[in-house]
């Protein structure tokens, strides 16, 4: 019996596919185009929201937004057409995609972010180490302002600018957005200083010691999933060092 899907408070999910016994859903750059031809009219037909997406051999990953009904119905429509297209044209039988696709709800701003960059970086399965190289994932889009200008904006923002994408993107971590161990860049003062300007605005240093416990939480856990450290959080906000390793759970 199929368990039913976890509903996201957000509306985003982090989604995944996966070819049946790990083979190859994709044979050909031809195949991967047609996906994404499928993909966008998924995005029109069932108001499924495109955040992120990468294409590999045997699995493609994308962050949505869509309510659940939406997103199953789309899915469902996207992966049985994709089958049965990408089976007449190689010449095979039997499943494409492993089961039901997986669905993970993301239920805050700094899971959205580990998720758009655990999929954009993805392309380091292949061999590419700079995501703006690797042809089938989205990343390059938003550089390029190619991206859908009415999600990509609301996206953007959620980093706190395009600088805090790519630069939350340039961090060195491991690709895991679980409890494993994560292993960042050391930013120093004047780029954490930026990079919280750009989140937070200018006068972040002044305004977040003055939010209530909530919102200072939340500015804080942004600003530490944006790679700045707790001690420079503390050097940068004045907000003591219990409040901030409180806030981050470190």
């Amino acid at each position: 019996m199929r368990q039913p899907r976890i509903q996201s408070e957000t509306g985003w999910y982090h989604v995944v596919l996966r070819g049946a016994g790990r083979r190859a859903i994709f044979e050909s750059d031809e195949d991967r185009q047609s996906f994404l031809d499928l993909v966008r009219i998924m995005s029109n037909k069932d108001n499924v929201g495109i955040a992120a997406w990468a294409l590999m051999d045997n699995h493609a990953h994308f962050v949505l937004n869509a309510n659940i009904g939406d997103l199953s119905s789309g899915m469902h429509r996207l992966c049985t057409t994709y089958a049965s297209n990408f089976n007449r044209k190689n010449g095979h039988v039997g499943p494409v995609f492993q089961g039901r696709f997986a669905s993970f709800p993301i239920n805050s701003d700094e899971y959205l972010m580990e998720a758009i960059r655990y999929v954009h970086l993805n392309c380091k399965d292949k061999g590419v180490g700079d995501p703006k190289k690797y042809k089938w994932c989205s990343y390059k889009l938003y550089i390029t302002g190619e991206s859908d200008p009415s999600l990509s904006r609301a996206v953007v923002e959620v980093f706190g600018g395009l600088e805090a994408f790519t630069a939350f993107h340039d961090m060195q971590i491991e690709l895991a957005i679980d409890d494993g161990p994560r292993h960042r860049r050391r930013l120093n003062d004047d780029e954490a200083r930026r990079i919280a300007q750009n989140a937070l605005g200018r006068a972040f240093a002044e305004s977040v010691p003055m939010l209530d416990k909530e919102k200072k939480a939340r500015a804080l856990q942004k600003l530490h999933a944006l790679g700045i450290s707790s001690r420079q959080i503390e050097r940068l906000t004045g907000i003591g060092r219990g409040v901030v390793r409180k806030a981050c759970e470190l």
